[in-house]
């Protein structure tokens, strides 16, 4: 193991009698009485841990922040100045790995945050640091790390993220809270989300910079597909993945149908106020919700086509797409001064796109006409053309009043229903996207949508989408 230099390479030197940096202010702020406590909590500490004290102080009192101009105070409520010492103390034992990151923000968001997303606050580092056999199998890897680097890491994380995780728990169905790492393991396993958490405070606690990724898909888990990136390397590991190691475990696999963009974030309130609030087009926020560990990698998951728009929303408006129910936003619209929108890659496979602005409550609203991506990047426009098609209609059992919408003109229009020959038949245009919706107070007055939006062939059969 390397001894910890990188603590002398401090951004901020502070002390007894020193001035107050801008982060140790900005941490104190909102504490009103106990930023006494909390600052006293810091005495003794210098330099980078110092600095790590004061921002693991000023994330606790803003998780819940979309853009750092709030200040929902969540964490430090339940916590004291000697749990951030503590977590200031266990990563400086995590930093003398060899692998741990020199990169500061690396550091201070994969490795010293004490938090994943929602789960139960714990000290997860002392009881994962225990195991005996996980230290001294990583004091034999660590010897191999001057000779390869890369080869070595690679073997780190697979000896955490499948020799313990895959070994000690599988994916179960179970609902909210998340669990705590520990109780991960313990109970054998749980969500994907639940799993991915376990991992990442595994491979934080041996000086691995971990964070949650998640990659929005059509089903399963709510939140989107759940992913580890690995910072400072263009790494993507399944939580639990028991796969033998090779390159293929480093490496965003498809697993079904994706949407566009992949949104790289702290927790999960991150990735829901990203999804839902929308606040900042440019993602200059106070927690980079979009941090990918080498590039963006939107560019090259498989598929992908770069979709630009011929008008200019006023922002903020984006691309979204059909998923439990409603309209889920996942790429943000950028004027290009041209006159157009970019939304930049998304993923084609003939998925179903509309651009959307936020309505009230922070429902999606349409904004424009909906279209099919194809895999070259061209689009289908669904908007009703000549002539008329018909098909029987039965409404929902448990909506007797719903009945067929279609598209026109930025709106949905209800179809005609009537009988024909005994049977209830709907009438609608050829071309036009459908839905159907309750009329009711759901989704700003629009009502309750049931099933998924559907096209048309020529003989009337329905073509989900």
């Amino acid at each position: 193991m390397r001894a910890p230099a990188a603590f002398v390479l401090a951004l901020v030197t502070a002390g007894c009698g020193a001035s107050r940096s801008d982060l140790e202010e900005r941490a104190l702020a909102p504490l009103g009485k106990r930023a006494e406590a909390f600052d006293a909590g810091a005495d003794g500490l210098e330099g980078l841990e110092r600095e790590s004290y004061y921002w693991l102080l000023w994330r606790s009192a803003r998780r819940h922040a979309v853009d750092g101009s709030q200040a929902d105070v969540v964490d430090v409520t339940a916590i004291g100045p000697g749990f951030l010492r503590r977590r200031v103390e266990q990563a400086r034992e995590a930093r003398r790995w060899p692998w741990a990151p020199v990169d500061q923000d690396a550091w201070l968001r994969g490795v010293l945050m004490y938090r994943v997303a929602t789960e139960e606050l714990s000290d997860w580092h002392a009881e994962f640091a225990a195991d005996r056999q996980v230290r001294s199998d990583l004091e034999a890897l660590a010897a191999g790390w001057d000779a390869d680097r890369e080869g070595t890491l690679r073997a780190v994380i697979h000896r955490l993220n499948s020799g313990v995780v895959a070994a000690r728990t599988a994916p179960r169905q179970r609902g909210l809270p998340d669990m705590s790492p520990g109780d991960c393991l313990a109970e054998g396993g749980g969500r994907q989300t639940d799993l991915a958490i376990a991992s990442i405070c595994l491979l934080r606690t041996w000086g691995v910079p971990a964070i949650l990724l998640r990659a929005p898909v059509l089903a399963g888990e709510p939140g989107g597909d759940v992913w580890i990136g690995i910072l400072g390397t263009d790494w993507w590991i399944r939580p639990g993945d028991d796969a033998p190691l090779d390159d293929a475990y480093f490496r965003y696999r498809r697993s079904g149908p994706l949407l566009p963009k992949v949104f790289a974030c702290a927790d999960r309130n991150e990735f829901g106020h990203l999804l839902a609030a929308r606040n900042s087009l440019s993602f200059k926020t106070a927690y980079n919700f979009i941090l990918i560990p080498a590039a963006d990698l939107t560019g090259t998951l498989p598929g992908t086509a770069r979709v630009v728009l011929p008008a200019e929303w006023k922002s903020p408006v984006f691309l979204s797409t059909w998923s439990a129910g409603g309209w889920l936003e996942v790429a943000p619209g950028i004027p290009d001064g041209r006159g157009a929108t970019d939304f930049g890659p998304c993923t084609a496979a003939d998925l179903l796109y509309m651009p959307t602005v936020p309505g009230p409550r922070g429902i999606p609203a349409p904004a424009g006409d909906p279209f099919l991506l194809a895999p070259d990047g061209t689009r289908t426009l669904l908007t009703p053309r000549d002539g008329a098609v018909s098909w029987e209609w039965n409404p929902p059992a448990d909506a007797p009043a719903a009945r067929p919408h279609l598209w026109k003109d930025a709106v949905w229009v209800p179809c005609v229903v009537e009988p024909v020959d005994g049977k209830s038949t709907a009438r609608g245009a050829p071309g036009a996207l459908y839905l159907v919706i309750r009329p009711g107070p759901e989704n700003g007055g629009i009502g309750k949508f049931f099933g998924r939006p559907f096209t048309l062939d020529p003989d009337g059969r329905h073509i989900p989408h």
